[in-house]
């Protein structure tokens, strides 16, 4: 375990800006070639944002994955390893903006030089009156389409295959080049007087560079559209800050030049620019970014506020928690970004198709035009040929899952919901059963003590009721009182003893003692070697003596000093308002529903009645141990939902780990999701959001896949007759346009659903 953690800790994370990538088969490529390098653990590159996040071991040099990428054929530049998510936004965007513009240019001039020249063809065909001026206009057409259309897909062909690497460009390209060349030489043919039935195909060649332009430019669009998630989470950070300098006066800042520290104000109507505490006023606030829940949360002094949310009412100084550019926001938008880079594994299943596509197509088409030569029609075999290079591009299947991810963890972020990879929102949409840890998930998390038994004082019969403030004697504790008498203490010392020993604990009942403490005005003594043990107690050194608090079969906890039981603690803990709605939700989706937990059975089965989890699905006085059997057992199709440093073995095991956003900072670590504002009430839209973007990634395959299983056999023995280029370009573009239409479909549905969700009921 050691040895991991060092091993972890001494990783780097480069972050690469990449250009010149047009397909998948470019990021493929790229990815390949990085991971083959000594020192690289991972390595993720995403054609879409023109990103590259690879993780090595400390030794691997940024110049030396930028020649890697260099000598791939591409142009590289290192970037921060924590950057600036607003710049990279800003970036990504400028990419795409400048993508779409390219391809919106070159459709419109692929459509301007081919639609007139389609119209002479077929118009002077009709009328028998085809010459060879008419063949000189169509080649003069189909020039310059080939230099002002085509000259981008022959610049990508080139930059990889001149390392020995292949793309959709290249297939494009040839395409192309075969159309156009070989309609040269029939032309030229025509003018010494052969070849006189055969037509040329320059409309055609033309008609290739223009719609799939016309695609790629679609495609550029809906790149825009579905990354857009992460610019609406950073528009939620003002640009601006108001801040109160020594001096009481007010000043405005650039809201990523605050420091840690800062005293800022919001005023009502403004967004909150820190993650920060109230120090003046209160106000209520709009956190849905947070939470998910749309209706406003009143918030005053000392209570914690985020970046990004709304203040609809009264004047808030927050002291800020954390600089401008560390906001719990822009970590979010970070995680988003990389979330949306990262590939599902059913992605990544179709990367290594489209590697190995293009080789099989080259020969498939070889074979066609000389199969086709041999039975004595060459032309027949060039035509053929062309059209099996052009409608084998799988352009549409390196967007069939990035699309959908795009989408799908976008649409998540904006419900209070990160996810942090491709592969758990996939995870998530094959989940049957969800388990549930108890203390801060399924309840509040803040229990009360609700009754204290002294046993070492029993001849005082000094026990209490918290409650009631009566006292009463434990009829079990005879047997102990002789043991005990020597430790016979009073329910002050009882508390002080017990918030001692609790007060370095993060669990929730040590945080009911001392407050309780706290509320008691008890004096608690200082303690000294702290020693917790996940699932069982505390112990540590008070006053010289040995004190533990450890987990009993009676009661919450017992106290024990000197290895003796002085008093029983028992607490309550309260559901959460939300669980039964959102257990009778997941339950409507088919869903299973558990309950894990170290608490007692008794109190377990309370819970489980409250909530509406069966309860043969219960497993009570459980260890990390025994909730990591219980996960394991369930295996991959189960999602444990946990907030505590004891969940966070089985959150990390479990086929999706799901932590509330307030718990422990390892339970966040260990899971793949985390719901940042720590309600459950997000979790339905998380499956649903899953199985949606699940569907749509496996619709998208079907679309990418289907126009090439049935259109290769179709154009390989010509049976798309003399136009068949042109019918590929047609078909190829269709299945681009399939699937960004069907991820934008996804996109509204799921805003649609968002929408109807904030709707006051």
């Amino acid at each position: 375990m050691t040895q991991e953690i060092v091993n972890k800790s001494a990783a780097h994370t480069h972050v690469l800006r990449i250009d010149g990538m047009h397909c998948a088969g470019c990021s493929a490529a790229i990815t390949q070639e990085l991971q083959s390098l000594a020192g690289v653990r991972n390595a993720i590159v995403d054609h879409l944002s023109g990103m590259a996040t690879v993780e090595t071991d400390s030794f691997v040099t940024d110049e030396k994955l930028v020649d890697v990428v260099v000598g791939s054929g591409y142009q590289a530049q290192r970037m921060d390893e924590i950057v600036d998510p607003v710049l990279m936004q800003a970036q990504a965007e400028q990419a795409q903006a400048r993508a779409e513009f390219l391809w919106r240019r070159r459709s419109q001039i692929g459509f301007a030089l081919w639609l007139p020249m389609e119209s002479l063809h077929w118009i002077t065909m009709s009328q028998h009156i085809h010459n060879s001026a008419v063949d000189i206009t169509l080649l003069v057409g189909s020039t310059l389409s080939m230099v002002l259309v085509g000259s981008g897909f022959w610049r990508s062909a080139w930059s990889v295959l001149r390392v020995w690497r292949t793309n959709m460009d290249v297939l494009i390209s040839l395409g192309a080049t075969t159309a156009y060349v070989a309609s040269l030489v029939i032309f030229i043919a025509h003018l010494t007087g052969q070849l006189q039935g055969q037509s040329t195909w320059f409309s055609e060649a033309a008609a290739l560079l223009a719609i799939i332009s016309l695609g790629h430019w679609f495609e550029a669009k809906a790149t825009k559209s579905a990354g857009a998630a992460v610019r609406e989470l950073l528009e939620l950070q003002p640009e601006k800050a108001e801040r109160i300098n020594a001096e009481g006066a007010s000043e405005f800042i650039q809201s990523q030049d605050i420091r840690a520290a800062d005293l800022i104000m919001v005023r009502p109507g403004g967004r909150v620019p820190i993650d920060g505490v109230i120090e003046v006023g209160e106000a209520d606030l709009d956190e849905s970014v947070m939470t998910g829940e749309p209706l406003p949360v009143r918030r005053t002094f000392g209570e914690r506020v985020s970046a990004g949310t709304m203040c609809f009412s009264g004047m808030l100084h927050v002291r800020a928690a954390t600089t401008g550019r560390e906001t719990s926001l822009s970590r979010i938008a970070r995680l988003v970004q990389h979330a949306q880079t990262s590939r599902p594994p059913i992605q990544r299943m179709a990367d290594r198709v489209a590697s190995v596509f293009v080789p099989m197509v080259l020969v498939i088409a070889a074979v066609t035009a000389i199969g086709w030569g041999m039975a004595g029609s060459w032309p027949t075999g060039i035509a053929a040929a062309t059209a099996v290079l052009i409608i084998s591009c799988p352009c549409a299947l390196g967007l069939a899952g990035p699309m959908a991810v795009m989408v799908g963890t976008g649409e998540a972020s904006l419900r209070g919901i990160l996810i942090k990879d491709a592969a758990a929102l996939e995870r998530a949409g094959r989940i049957a059963t969800i388990l549930f840890d108890k203390t801060g998930t399924l309840t509040k998390g803040e229990p009360v003590v609700t009754n204290i038994e002294l046993l070492a004082n029993a001849s005082a019969n000094a026990s209490t009721n918290l409650a009631q403030s009566q006292a009463s004697i434990d009829p079990h504790a005879d047997n102990q009182t002789s043991q005990a008498s020597r430790h016979a203490i009073s329910l002050q010392q009882a508390l002080a003893f017990a918030a001692a020993v609790e007060s370095s604990s993060e669990h929730p009942i040590a945080r009911a003692i001392t407050r309780r403490a706290a509320l008691e005005n008890v004096a608690v003594p200082a303690a000294s070697r702290f020693e917790s043990t996940p699932g069982l107690g505390v112990r540590a050194q008070v006053n010289g003596q040995s004190v533990e608090m450890r987990r009993d079969a009676s009661a919450s906890c017992v106290l024990l000093i000197d290895n003796v039981v002085v008093a029983r603690f028992t607490l309550a803990d309260s559901l959460r308002a939300e669980a039964p709605k959102v257990i009778e939700a997941l339950r409507g989706g088919g869903m299973k529903m558990g309950l894990i937990t170290g608490d007692r059975h008794a109190e377990a089965l309370r819970i489980a009645q409250e909530s509406g989890i069966d309860q043969d699905m219960i497993t009570a006085d459980a260890t990390p141990e025994s909730k990591l059997e219980v996960i394991r057992r369930h295996g991959e199709s189960a999602m444990m939902v946990g907030d505590g440093v004891n969940d966070s073995a089985a959150l990390a095991a479990a086929g999706l780990g799901v932590a509330m956003g307030g718990g422990t900072s390892i339970a966040s670590e260990s899971a793949s999701i985390v719901l940042v504002g720590g309600t459950l009430s997000s979790l339905p839209a998380l499956i649903d959001i899953s199985k949606a973007t699940l569907r749509c990634m496996r619709q998208n395959l079907f679309l990418a896949f289907v126009y090439n299983v049935v259109a290769i056999p179709l154009a390989a023995f010509a049976l798309l007759g003399a136009y068949g280029p042109a019918i590929a370009a047609a078909a190829m573009a269709c299945s681009d346009i399939s699937v960004v239409g069907n991820a934008a479909r996804l996109k509204w549905s799921l805003k649609r659903a968002r929408m109807r969700a904030a709707r006051p009921s």
